[in-house]
């Protein structure tokens, strides 16, 4: 009992300068992604109080021990032990300022050109999300020495996928969910919205034919909401293979006045509406309502035919009309905002040593891509990160485009082209037929991106 009171006086006793010294440096190894356990923080304390001189943690262990620590997290309220999310060097170094704010001027460009910069019923946001048909559970409060278990069906789930689309009014268009399976068995749409499409493919996962479906559905909801009205939709894309290296899927939406553009790669956590602003929310929900299935039932499967029992709840309590704007909003696509991306978003790309973007990324054809041409008129192209984007509004024929930062050569046949498009330098699909039909690249194996 004595030690342990001459233990307490001890830690509270360790001067305000190092406790403040320690958490500043703390903060800042989180912000560029270098986030510091328990024992590194345990580590750095020891260090910190060998540099300056001060005693009292065990010379030993060379570490401070646990009541330090548990007091240092009490006096330094914003900080907590919390689960990591681990986040890869190209994504953390894809939020790169300079990248986005280029990414940003482009979407201006488009949207002030198609005339629907202020039009929110007509900007869309299309992603997928999965369904895993096993509840998991969150922090439970359990007895002191024994193991607490969830109560599931099955030890590893099936995953269904829901794909979503949403625009900056607040208006989403009927889901299409995507099972796993041969055939659509009779009872699955037990409960389904009445327009809402359900599909099968070998893992339950999207690919460009259920795409294409998902692009003809949209098609009738614009038009059953009577949005096709003469002006153009755009409508904002992740680089998923099935969403952009579809010849089918991009004419579709050509044929409609619909403009696919893409967002940057591997920033869809705070550039991509539906990840910003539904997704989480849809995946809360959909735990709460699975969890509650799986009390009623007393731990049965949730069979296919009794999805939309457990979808349709979480569906009407996340994709709302103000989870959807604010989606919009938070990423500053609606209304427009190049400074509603947070400060933080890009501080993990500080700590990349790769060559990021110059000042002058986006600057003309003459600058910065040398172009043989065999086309009428004189297509604008601009090197973009990993892309090439090229105006095709004032060329027809073909055109080769050297990108001087790769040395790659891109040959462009789009003899009725008058959009925009980027031809990413990042292999996404290997599907040589659909690379063939669409004979615009040879040379390289790259994705194609119509607008």
């Amino acid at each position: 009992m004595h030690t342990s009171r001459l233990h307490a006086r001890h830690l509270s006793g360790h001067p305000t300068v190092l406790n403040a010294e320690l958490a500043e440096h703390i903060r800042n190894l989180a912000a560029a992604g270098f986030l510091c356990d328990r024992g590194d923080v345990k580590n750095l304390a020891y260090d910190y109080a060998m540099k300056n001189g001060i005693t009292g943690f065990s010379q030993k262990k060379r570490n401070a021990g646990y009541y330090w620590l548990r007091g240092f997290i009490c006096r330094h309220k914003d900080l907590v032990m919390k689960n990591a999310e681990n986040l890869s060097a190209p994504r953390a170094m894809s939020m790169n300022r300079t990248q986005i704010q280029h990414w940003f001027n482009e979407y201006d460009r488009v949207v002030t050109r198609l005339g629907i910069k202020d039009v929110p019923s007509h900007l869309w946001n299309a992603d997928e999300t999965g369904c895993q048909n096993i509840h998991k559970a969150d922090d439970v409060v359990g007895v002191v020495g024994r193991p607490s278990y969830n109560l599931t069906a099955l030890e590893k789930g099936e995953t269904s996928t829901a794909l979503v689309v949403i625009n900056a009014v607040g208006n989403a268009a009927l889901p299409t969910i995507i099972h796993k399976g041969k055939y659509i068995g009779k009872d699955w749409r037990n409960g389904a919205p009445q327009d809402a499409l359900v599909k099968v493919s070998d893992k339950g996962y999207i690919n460009k034919e259920l795409f294409v479906d998902f692009g003809k559905l949209f098609i009738a909801h614009l038009m059953r909401e009577e949005l096709l009205d003469g002006l153009p939709h755009l409508m904002l894309l992740d680089s998923h293979y099935a969403h952009l290296y579809n010849l089918q899927f991009l004419e579709l939406m050509k044929d409609n006045n619909i403009t696919v553009f893409t967002l940057p790669p591997h920033t869809s956590q705070w550039m991509q509406p539906l990840d910003h602003g539904i997704f989480s929310s849809f995946k809360q929900a959909w735990q709460q309502e699975l969890k509650l299935f799986t009390c009623d039932t007393a731990g049965r499967k949730l069979d296919k035919r009794d999805f939309f029992g457990v979808f349709s709840p979480a569906w009407n309590k996340s994709v709302t009309v103000g989870n959807a704007q604010g989606a919009f909003r938070g990423t500053g696509l609606f209304p427009f905002n190049t400074g509603a991306i947070p400060d933080h978003a890009f501080a993990l790309s500080t700590t990349t040593d790769r060559e990021l973007l110059q000042e002058n990324v986006l600057v003309s054809s003459e600058q910065q891509v040398d172009s043989s041409e065999t086309s009428t008129g004189n297509p604008e192209a601009f090197s973009f990160g990993t892309d090439i984007i090229i105006d095709w509004s004032n060329a027809t024929g073909s055109t080769v485009v050297t990108d001087l930062l790769s040395g790659n050569d891109i040959v462009v046949e789009w003899c009725t082209a008058t959009e925009t498009f980027a031809v990413p330098l990042e292999l996404a699909g290997d599907d040589a037929a659909d690379e063939a039909a669409l004979s615009r690249v040879v040379n390289i194996e790259v994705l194609p991106v119509l607008q």
